[in-house]
């Protein structure tokens, strides 16, 4: 009697410890009906005791999930135990909860296993786990059972029924490297107890390529190793979004590496975060020894400095700055650009010591020059002055030969014979023309001289004035004078008249009888500039004079056979280049030649 009321004791202590757990306890037998239901299993499904006992274990399981209850009838039947199988159970309002379930199997007195004892603990970590795409996996030495859980099945995209084992496991590792290293890392782990904690890519049962991360660990029991267990984490997001990262970083950097410019970039407090191989050669400072460091801790020579304070400034106002600077350590001059982020500085800077040296070439040259022009200018106006007053003095001597030689061949005509007469007459006509000379020459200096005032003139009508000049020569040559296309040009009226007369009366000189001259002056647009010809059917000019005959005095004739002083053409010439243009010629001997010049429009 002591023994059935002792054991009754102990049966209704063990029944109370069941009822009040914070755990939801139940049993069943092994066709599923339901024995026992505790308090935490009412506030866990919602069910009180007495609406499922004798009811069937599937009242509370998703149909889908029927297939499990099978495996842990099967495991229980075997003596064997499920322990924190993650799983859903349906609750009485219809409900799902997420559940870490522990079965074992319940024996009589004589050890048979007549029923299953379950402890449902609610997955209060479940929705943390959801969202973290963190799920758990085992492997059991005792049964040799691989346990996953149901966000690991999610990961690897299998039924909810999936029942993985050591071999299929290892499947979802793509065959070489990663199978070798998730293989490698788990004998580690059971032969050493070394944890593991790795980054993978899987094929999951769907064939879609997936980055996980596995973490694992040796469990033991009672100083026992029984297996091993873990986390199984989905990080293909993080994963792919740090390979794109990475590699528009790779792309950057490399973009960088290839510029023709150095590069630095430093955070707000001046920590260098990025120093590129330009910068390294220009600066003679390797990435080792400045990225990490403050930049002004490694060019502490340069606080204070130009650079210095652009930097500043730049940051401080959040405006990009652009300048140059001499760096004394290095001898070098520099063109540097910083802009700003809200992370720091970016700055660009390039080595323009041969531009600097270049410019202060150019600098010295044209000082030179700047002297040598206005050297040039005190002579020219001197030596203007000098052909100004020279020709004016000499011509009065001139005028007084001629007058007295011409007053001697009159009084003295009946003395002086027929030879004396000739020296008369050659020394009168080498004073005319030595006057010609003199006032060609006056003609000459005065080029560029007065800037005489810009008008609109009617080319058409200029022409005609000039052939009026002409008149005498046109009507004894029967020459032929004919314009096409001349425009009304803004510029001085009486230089353009000059370099007009000069050309059209050197096609009237240089006629070749019996052909009458014939004379064409035309212009083309050509952009900023009237490109004007006047073409004539003469006796042309041989290739080899085409520079020459725009020098002052030169003749390809004598004097007795064409008249002249040499000096048209050269007057021509300066008169165009003061205007900003061009004057050239082209001709063939027997043919005829045109002269071209530019004017510009404006």
């Amino acid at each position: 009697m002591k023994t059935t009321h002792h054991s009754g004791e102990q049966k209704a202590l063990f029944e109370s410890i069941i009822n009040y757990s914070d755990d939801a306890i139940i049993s069943k037998s092994l066709d599923g009906l339901i024995n026992s239901w505790n308090r935490a299993a009412e506030m866990l499904f919602g069910y009180t005791y007495e609406e499922v006992i004798g009811q069937h274990i599937s009242m509370i399981i998703p149909p889908e999930r029927i297939s499990e209850e099978q495996l842990i009838i099967t495991k229980i039947k075997a003596g064997e135990n499920v322990k924190h199988f993650e799983t859903e159970r349906l609750r009485k309002n219809g409900s799902r909860v997420h559940i870490s379930l522990t079965v074992s199997p319940i024996k009589n007195d004589d050890g048979v296993i007549i029923g299953a004892s379950k402890i449902a603990l609610q997955a209060l970590l479940h929705n943390v786990n959801q969202l973290a795409r963190v799920g758990g996996w085992e492997i059991d030495f005792v049964s040799g059972a691989v346990y996953w859980s149901s966000i690991t099945k999610e990961i690897h995209e299998v039924p909810v029924d999936y029942q993985p084992d050591g071999i299929s496991a290892i499947l979802f590792y793509a065959v070489g490297v990663d199978r070798d290293l998730i293989s490698q890392k788990i004998s580690q782990t059971i032969e050493s107890g070394i944890q593991f904690d790795i980054e993978i890519p899987i094929i999951t049962a769907k064939g879609n390529k997936k980055w996980v991360r596995v973490v694992g660990d040796r469990k033991s029991e009672e100083g026992v190793y029984t297996g091993v267990y873990g986390s199984f984490q989905d990080i293909d997001a993080r994963k792919n979004a740090q390979v794109a990262a990475d590699k528009i970083l790779n792309e950057r950097n490399t973009i960088l590496e290839s510029i023709g410019d150095a590069f630095f970039a430093v955070e707000r407090n001046w920590v260098v975060t990025y120093w590129n191989n330009v910068a390294e050669k220009i600066l003679g400072t390797p990435k080792e020894n400045i990225v990490g460091y403050g930049l002004w801790d490694v060019f502490a020579d340069s606080r204070g400095s130009k650079s210095y304070i652009n930097y500043t400034k730049a940051l401080d106002t959040n405006m990009p700055v652009h300048f140059e600077e001499y760096y004394k350590p290095l001898d070098t001059w520099y063109e540097i650009s910083a802009y700003p982020s809200p992370d720091g500085l970016s700055v660009y800077f390039k080595d323009i010591n041969d531009r600097k040296n270049a410019e202060i070439k150019l600098k010295l040259f044209n000082d030179h020059l700047s002297r040598q022009k206005k050297e040039l200018e005190i002579s020219n106006a001197e030596l203007e002055q000098f052909a100004y007053v020279a020709s004016h003095d000499l011509q009065e001597p001139l005028r007084m030969v001629t007058s007295f030689l011409v007053q001697l061949e009159k009084k003295y005509s009946d003395v002086i014979d027929e030879a004396g007469k000739r020296y008369i007459y050659f020394a009168v006509d080498g004073a005319k023309r030595m006057r010609q000379i003199i006032l060609d020459l006056l003609e000459f200096s005065r080029v560029g001289r007065h800037e005489d005032k810009a008008e609109d003139i009617d080319m058409e009508g200029l022409v005609k004035d000039i052939c009026v000049l002409y008149k005498k020569q046109v009507d004894e040559t029967a020459a032929f004078i004919t314009t096409y296309n001349l425009p009304v040009l803004h510029c001085a009226r009486s230089p353009m008249r000059q370099v007009l007369q000069n050309l059209i009366g050197n096609g009237l000189k240089y006629f070749r009888p019996p052909f009458p001259p014939s004379i064409t002056i035309s212009a083309t647009d050509v952009g900023a500039f009237w490109q004007f010809s006047v073409a004539d059917n003469g006796i042309g000019i041989s290739e080899e004079y085409f520079d020459k005959i725009f020098i002052i005095f030169q003749r390809l004739h004598q004097k007795e056979e064409y008249s002249g002083t040499g000096m048209g053409l050269a007057i021509a010439k300066k008169i165009v280049e003061n205007l900003g243009g061009n004057i050239w010629v082209t001709s063939q001997e027997g043919v005829g030649s045109t002269f071209y010049f530019t004017i510009l429009k404006k």
